[in-house]
């Protein structure tokens, strides 16, 4: 029996929701209401189903609820990897197959080890979402050396005027 697209996509994001470290941490140290773990899912999850939504936007959004809510500024790849596998969801979705959301199910019971087994899998993610055209970030520029042999610093942060 095949399962409704809207109901696959509303498990994966309770899914990805209920295994991300931060936001367990914040909802267990009452950093936030989980109203707002509720509100965040519900636009996730219209977003998805109504909009066409790529990895960076669900990047940011998964970033500014947690920082507008719950006062957390994630400065792991969480985000990020949490919407890979959103996007992936939706893919495999659209084209009939669930293993990715399989593999989510899967993840349920495990607490600390979810975060470190979806980590994992990141670059596969990354690989199959290069796969789908989707941008990849820009490689690294190379040091700049002075005539003196030093290696000049590039600060990361942009500067503001």
């Amino acid at each position: 029996m095949e399962i409704p697209f809207d109901e696959v996509i509303s498990e994966a994001v309770s899914l990805c929701l209920d295994n991300w470290t931060a936001l367990k941490l914040a909802l267990s140290n009452d950093w936030g209401l989980i109203s707002a773990k509720e509100d965040l899912k519900k636009r996730l999850i219209e977003d998805i189903l109504n909009t066409e939504v790529d990895d960076q936007y669900l990047k940011e959004l998964l970033e500014f609820y947690l920082e507008e809510h719950f006062n957390i500024q994630v400065q792991d790849q969480s985000a990020q990897e949490i919407s890979l596998i959103l996007l992936k969801v939706y893919e495999e979705s659209c084209r009939n197959v669930s293993t990715e959301l399989i593999r989510l199910r899967s993840l349920k019971g495990s607490q600390a080890s979810a975060s470190h087994k979806l980590r994992e899998e990141v670059p596969t993610l990354v690989e199959d979402m290069q796969e789908l055209s989707l941008e990849s970030p820009p490689a690294p520029s190379e040091p700049e050396v002075d005539e003196e042999g030093f290696t000049l610093v590039q600060s990361k942060k942009k500067r503001r005027q």
